[in-house]
């Protein structure tokens, strides 16, 4: 991964993780089932307070198809904006 390993990382987390919405928006709006699932699985993308690649591949073994999908998805879609034909 290089260099910017720590940031590559980052952005998994954060691409992951939008999925379930923005923490502040999530707890603005008292959606207590949405933080408690935001704040699970970005604990467990840590390891001693840093991210870890392994936890992710983990983590990304254990969630439902579908999740892994949608997120195939989105990535696409972000790309397609960002480098059109």
């Amino acid at each position: 991964m290089g260099e910017n390993k720590e940031e590559y990382l980052s952005l998994l987390n954060n691409d992951l993780l939008i999925f379930i919405g923005f923490r502040n928006d999530l707890a603005k709006n008292n959606d207590n089932e949405g933080v408690k699932l935001w704040d699970e699985l970005d604990k467990k993308m840590y390891k001693n307070k840093k991210i870890n690649v392994n936890n992710i591949v983990l983590l990304l073994n254990n969630i439902p198809l579908y999740y892994l999908l949608s997120f195939l998805g989105y990535a696409y879609y972000k790309e397609s904006i960002n480098n059109p034909l």
